[in-house]
């Protein structure tokens, strides 16, 4: 998979369908213009920078934006949803995406998103539960095209201390679970994460 299969855009922001027919405040799912359409509901507003080709015909999404330029107002969302995407933002383009999450949201609105703990993979790799190659590819992202790699790593307790001085969000809960979530909840851990290659940890932020 390259990047000559995906269509990227520069002038972003972009509304591309009408949203006046979705339930407020709207519910608002980040990255979900690839391969594994993650919330396919009539809820949701599907968000993304790009599209794969493929996808340009019979395109799901209804905003083109990245997750820190959301064109829609201040206090008009209840919960953002993200997954498969935290680790593939810079710690700049974190913070950004925090600050704009804050402002689309309603006090008491959440903020949903799941990422690949360092931890875990060290643990993995020096336990042999996993093998070297799925190590570096759990750190470094699996590459299937040029943008496909993590630009940052995350622990919970580096999360929780990232997030200590802010005055914006509280984190609510973190804990284990799929990568999948259905209608906007994750689906919590039934094994044990640390013999499972693949876990992610999920992290619930409150809008103060």
């Amino acid at each position: 998979m390259s990047d000559s299969e995906y269509t990227f855009y520069n002038d972003l922001p972009k509304v591309i369908k009408d949203v006046s027919s979705f339930p407020t405040p709207y519910s608002i799912e980040i990255a979900s213009g690839n391969f594994h359409v993650q919330q396919p509901t009539d809820k949701w507003i599907h968000t993304d920078c790009c599209l794969h080709n493929s996808q340009l015909e019979e395109n799901h999404l209804e905003m083109l934006c990245y997750s820190w330029h959301i064109p829609l107002g201040a206090g008009t969302c209840k919960e953002l949803i993200a997954r498969g995407f935290w680790e593939h933002l810079s710690y700049h383009e974190v913070g950004i995406t925090l600050k704009e999450w804050a402002r689309v949201l309603i006090p008491g609105g959440v903020a949903i998103f799941n990422y690949p703990p360092v931890d875990h993979a060290i643990h993995m790799l020096t336990q042999k539960h996993a093998d070297l190659q799925w190590f570096l590819r759990a750190i470094y992202g699996w590459q299937f095209q040029e943008r496909d790699i993590h630009r940052s790593g995350w622990t919970e307790e580096w999360f929780r201390k990232y997030m200590s001085d802010r005055a914006d969000f509280v984190i609510e809960e973190v804990f284990w679970g799929d990568s999948r979530a259905e209608d906007g909840i994750p689906r919590r851990a039934d094994y044990d994460p640390w013999v499972t290659v693949g876990a992610h940890q999920w992290v619930i932020l409150r809008r103060l």
